[in-house]
């Protein structure tokens, strides 16, 4: 019961984050199962309860980045992150996952913290996008 919660709390903010980085649905929606499983059988590495989320992420990242080394495009897929640029139009309270810290967001990752503004700003969009297509 108490993972469904978790699941249901934490699967779309996953989705859209594993979206802007893999740019392919199908690749992040099976990310976020992959992650969840990982989760599931790590649990006893979480060493605060209140970091879940961070932890959660953490590991999601590490997903992303072992896909891209199995199809050999690690280097490509991290040059096209780094072109994104850092003029995010929303402040940080105005974007998607408001519940983690951008520092602790900035930290999984290994981003800048604009970086982080910025991707957060592309993900909610693609987010919007995908909710729109959804509607019709």
């Amino acid at each position: 019961m108490a993972w469904d919660l978790l699941f249901r709390r934490y699967q779309l903010p996953l989705y859209v984050y594993l979206f802007e980085l893999a740019r392919d649905e199908q690749a992040s929606l099976d990310i976020v199962q992959e992650t969840f499983i990982a989760a599931t059988r790590h649990l006893g590495s979480l060493r605060e309860d209140g970091k879940f989320g961070s932890w959660l992420f953490g590991i999601a990242h590490q997903k992303v980045v072992q896909r891209w080394r199995k199809q050999g495009r690690e280097t490509a897929a991290l040059e096209e992150l780094a072109a994104v640029p850092a003029d995010a139009e929303d402040g940080p309270a105005e974007l998607l996952i408001q519940d983690f810290p951008l520092e602790d967001i900035a930290a999984v990752t290994g981003a800048a913290l604009g970086t982080v503004k910025s991707r957060l700003h592309y993900g909610k969009k693609a987010l919007r996008k995908l909710i729109e297509e959804e509607a019709l």
